[in-house]
């Protein structure tokens, strides 16, 4: 005879989950969640390092100058400089300058192809700008780099008498690739896999409508119990 419950018959759909159960659940497959979480993590690192293409940086920033800095208004050019650097800023994103550094630089590439690896940025409301070249060769960004900077201040000057560029920080060649970011990609690898995991455990247990024990019944249907029926063995009778 094998060991059983008898139970009230007071049958209630509803059950809510605490938070103890859902540590317990937790707990109780924690091994294989962790070997889930760690192979997603692997399997992120192997992608990000051998499979996603690598994008490489480079950077030069610029001074905005105008010639009130020279007749000693400093204060009226420093705010001249802050509100016209977004302008300056649209003067060097145009398809004009776009050929003419393509075709400097030797460059097999369109205005529309150079654009998408140029972004331009206003550093911090100053008169200083950057602009950083994205290609997936190193050198290829450098070179493209350079040549902006070398390009840049003509073109301004040649378009406002009354404003130049200066180079501040020359572009130098990347290293390491600027993406993709191969400890975030296993960061969020291992993230993702120890929830998904733990999320299927969790829905299989809830799933389950088998009673194991006392305290089973009692946390899932609030049932009185009444009386427990041990399990004998052959040997018993």
């Amino acid at each position: 005879m094998e060991g059983g419950i008898i139970v009230q018959d007071n049958s209630s759909e509803e059950r809510e989950i605490s938070l103890i159960e859902l540590w317990n659940s937790f707990k109780q497959h924690l091994r294989p969640i962790l070997i889930a979480a760690f192979l997603a993590g692997i399997l992120a690192f192997a992608v990000s390092a051998f499979v996603l293409p690598k994008k490489y940086q480079a950077t030069v920033k610029l001074y905005v100058s105008t010639t009130a800095t020279n007749n000693g208004s400093d204060l009226n050019a420093l705010n001249y400089a802050q509100k016209i650097v977004n302008t300056y800023i649209e003067m060097l994103r145009t398809n004009t300058f776009f050929t003419e550094v393509a075709a400097a630089d030797d460059e097999n590439l369109t205005a529309s192809q150079l654009s998408d690896m140029l972004d331009f940025e206003l550093l911090n409301s100053t008169e200083v700008f950057s602009v950083t070249v994205t290609s997936s060769s190193p050198l290829q960004a450098k070179r493209i780099a350079d040549t902006i900077a070398n390009l840049a201040p003509q073109t301004i000057a040649d378009l406002n008498d009354n404003a130049s560029l200066h180079v501040v920080d020359s572009p130098l060649l990347p290293s390491t690739p600027s993406s993709p970011n191969t400890k975030r990609y296993t960061a969020l690898g291992f993230l993702m896999g120890l929830v998904l995991t733990y999320v299927f455990f969790l829905i299989r247990d809830l799933l389950d409508k088998t009673i194991y024990d006392e305290d089973d019944l009692h946390n899932r249907y609030d049932y009185p119990l009444l009386a427990t029926i041990p399990s004998f063995s052959k040997k018993a009778r």
